[in-house]
């Protein structure tokens, strides 16, 4: 038998290749050359019947028939469904299925449950018994073997047409853990050869000509969007589609993407099958909104201090005043942080809130965020070790963030959160008075004069910023917003400079506290809203902040403690928290704060 069989199976390729020259049905109108019209215009071609052998694989010489029949046959769509209906509905699945990610390009990819629920079994039996692509008696363990490990590597085959060519893959070992494929990097410009992601060589894909390696290439990728996982760092290629999804057109985001000094920030929407954080805010149920930081620098190293600093915060028992960093990735020479998307800044908060009310509500929520925001400067200027040093050195409201509701914090106003660590360093306790100020870049509004006054860098820097974003957060309660920019335009006219005015906090010999600033804190007293908590948290900001030698502003756990007492005080107190008490405006206050300050 085993004799007859071995006579017979030339008589049986022979018929094959005498049954693929039969004449086909013509295409009416002028007819191009198979490569010469775009992919997504062709007709579908049908695959031919691959005779197997008797241990049911596909000899050489036949895999090589398949891989390039499409370039010397042209079927029509009906002999196709014919000769194989559940590879032709599993294909025309699959490319229904894709979604588009519009960050880098616009790539496709199918969400991992929808590749799941369309390659199911009954599908896969099917396709490899119409398809004849095995003997019969393997057909049930290849099945259940491709569901198990190759459910990827048989999706990308039915997309590109190579459905004949699976057993030849596993048959060499190689299912979805090897993918993706990626270019061999010893071969010259004119050979392409994939290997796995190990780098071993693929025997399968040596019968396959150049344009058909070059598209597996490029569209393996709809089938491989990764799971992004919490505090993990991913290594993308650059071919790499990521799980991003459009939002919405109906409901546009406003200020979906921002620049600063160290990276650019957008907004993207992760499709919730590719996510395993906890659930926060989503968009209409269509996903995890973040924030991708994109650095614009490509050296590991400023990555790598960034990534580390928010790991020594305990990111996996974050402070729930401190913005929390989900994963990183790298993908196209560029270093990603991926955080959490933000309803706004404070800033943001504050113009959509230009004249708030005067009430026990605001009050409390106001007292509540600036003991919370101390506290989480506290946690990144001492951690719980006690040998490590930190500080932040860009705070200001623009980085101070607002999220409307957060998991595990129930306030109905919102909560603020400490972000952008892009000046940020951590350091060894014993070092953290040696910092040289001609290496600090000086954001202009909120820094101290500690670099141009020769003072080496400490804490006392964030301090300072710190008190100048709360004297605006009490400008806001005392005034509104419009009075914010006031103060502004109010410290610029101090500048003697008429070419360029600035608006930061301390005189322009860098000497002293200007004026101006004085001038403004008696104008928030003398105010109808100015109540004895106002006064407190006056005193506060220029007594222990607002201060110019750095030794003698506060430490950030003092400023918070004494802020949490404030609140707890308020709490109790209404009449502390809202009873009119303001100061005459001519009251001479001024001697008493220069005084104080030098």
């Amino acid at each position: 038998m085993k004799l007859l069989s071995l006579v017979l199976f030339p008589l049986q390729c022979l018929f094959v290749c005498f049954r693929h020259r039969k004449p086909q049905q013509r295409i009416q109108g002028p007819v191009a050359e198979p490569e010469d019209i775009p992919e997504d215009e062709r007709p579908f071609i049908a695959a031919p019947v691959v005779i197997r052998d008797s241990k049911g694989l596909c000899p050489p010489s036949m895999c090589r028939e398949a891989s390039t029949a499409s370039s010397r046959s042209v079927q029509t769509e009906p002999d196709y469904k014919q000769l194989n209906p559940a590879l032709t509905h599993l294909r025309n699945s699959l490319r229904e299925a894709v979604l588009e990610c519009p960050v880098d390009g616009y790539k496709l990819f199918i969400p991992t449950l929808t590749l799941k629920r369309l390659i199911d079994e009954d599908t896969v039996r099917s396709i490899l018994k119409e398809g004849s692509l095995l003997a019969l008696d393997r057909i049930e363990e290849t099945t259940r073997h491709i569901l198990q490990h190759s459910r990827k590597l048989f999706a990308i085959l039915v997309d590109r047409d190579k459905t004949c060519c699976i057993s030849d893959f596993l048959e060499e070992g190689i299912d979805d853990e090897d993918l993706p494929f990626i270019r061999r990097s010893s071969v010259g410009e004119q050979t392409l050869t994939l290997e796995t992601s190990q780098r071993r060589r693929i025997k399968t894909f040596e019968s396959w000509d150049r344009e058909s390696l070059k598209t597996f290439e490029n569209e393996q990728y709809r089938m491989l969007a990764p799971l992004l996982e919490v505090k993990t760092h991913h290594e993308f290629t650059e071919l790499q589609t990521l799980p991003y999804i459009a939002l919405s057109t109906a409901d546009p985001q406003e200020d979906t993407s921002a620049e600063g000094g160290y990276g650019e920030v957008f907004q993207a929407c992760i499709h919730p099958d590719h996510h395993n954080f906890w659930e926060y805010p989503t968009y209409k149920g269509q996903g995890l909104l973040v924030a991708v930081k994109r650095l614009y620098s490509s050296q590991e190293s400023s990555f790598t201090a960034e990534r580390q600093f928010h790991e020594a915060l305990g990111t996996n028992h974050p402070h729930v005043h401190v913005i929390d960093l989900l994963f990183t990735y790298k993908k196209g020479g560029k270093y990603h942080l991926v955080f959490p998307w933000a309803d706004g800044s404070l800033r943001k908060y504050w113009q959509g809130r230009p004249t708030p009310p005067f009430d026990v509500r605001t009050l409390l929520w106001s007292l509540k965020q600036m003991a919370g925001v101390a506290s989480g400067l506290s946690l990144i200027h001492q951690f719980n070790d006690g040998t490590l040093f930190g500080r932040h050195g860009d705070i200001k409201a623009d980085n101070i963030l607002w999220f409307a509701r957060l998991q595990d914090y129930d306030d109905e106003d919102g909560i603020l959160q400490i972000a952008d660590m892009g000046l940020a360093s951590v350091h060894r306790l014993g070092s953290r008075s040696n910092v040289n100020p001609a290496s600090i870049t000086v954001p202009s509004t909120y820094s101290p004069p500690d670099a141009f006054r020769g003072r080496r860098i400490s804490r006392a820097w964030d301090m300072w910023s710190l008190g100048c974003m709360y004297l605006e957060f009490v400008t806001w309660i005392v005034l509104g917003y419009e009075a914010i920019e006031d103060f502004a335009n109010w410290r610029g006219n101090d500048d003697d400079n008429l070419e360029f005015s600035s608006d930061c906090f301390y005189m322009t010999d860098h000497q002293g506290i200007r004026t101006s600033v004085f001038e403004w804190v008696d104008h928030l007293r003398s105010q109808e809203r100015c109540s004895a908590v106002i006064h407190d948290l006056l005193d506060l900001i220029m007594g222990d902040m607002i201060v110019l030698e750095p030794q003698l502003r506060s430490s950030s756990q003092s400023v918070w403690q004494k802020l949490n007492e404030i609140f707890r005080t308020a709490e109790k107190n209404r009449e502390y928290l809202l009873k009119s008490m303001p100061v005459p405006a001519d009251r001479p206050l001024l001697d008493e704060y220069f005084s104080d300050s030098t």
